[in-house]
């Protein structure tokens, strides 16, 4: 098996190509998500940023962020697809949403109308919070040193 560089999935995550292999979405999602975690919480700290409301905040914005990414890229995946258009073509007893939801299903490893059968919704986030609040605190002590 070839050895994967995260830099050609962090290249699929931005340009939209398709996926080789599901590891390569949810590697993509996790740097993203720390990228977004480092970030926002250099931000916060510098800015002496405090409360509950910053950290709900983060959380909201991360999993946004998170959605945004996934539903770009299941656009990209779906509708430029030859699969797409070879279900939606010759499957006529299935109808647009039928034939999108199996092609989520075999693409992202789970349909969205169903969260506990789709990791891929919530991959780095524990991660992603835990290096929130580890910038957070860091730079908030730097800035007020």
């Amino acid at each position: 098996m070839p050895q994967r560089c995260c830099r050609d999935a962090w290249y699929k995550g931005k340009s939209g190509k398709r996926w080789v292999a599901h590891e390569d979405a949810l590697d993509t999602l996790l740097y993203l998500r720390l990228t977004l975690a480092l970030a926002a919480g250099i931000a916060c700290g510098v800015t002496q940023s405090q409360g509950l409301y910053v950290f709900l905040g983060f959380l909201g914005l991360t999993y946004a962020i998170g959605r945004m990414w996934l539903t770009y890229h299941e656009y990209v995946q779906v509708h430029c697809s030859v699969r797409y258009s070879v279900c939606c073509t010759f499957a006529s007893n299935l109808d647009h949403t039928q034939c999108r939801s199996r092609l989520e299903e075999e693409t992202f490893g789970g349909s969205s109308e169903k969260p506990q059968g789709q990791p891929l919704h919530f991959e780095g986030f524990p991660q992603s919070v835990s290096l929130f609040v580890l910038t957070w605190v860091i730079s908030f002590n730097f800035a007020q040193a």
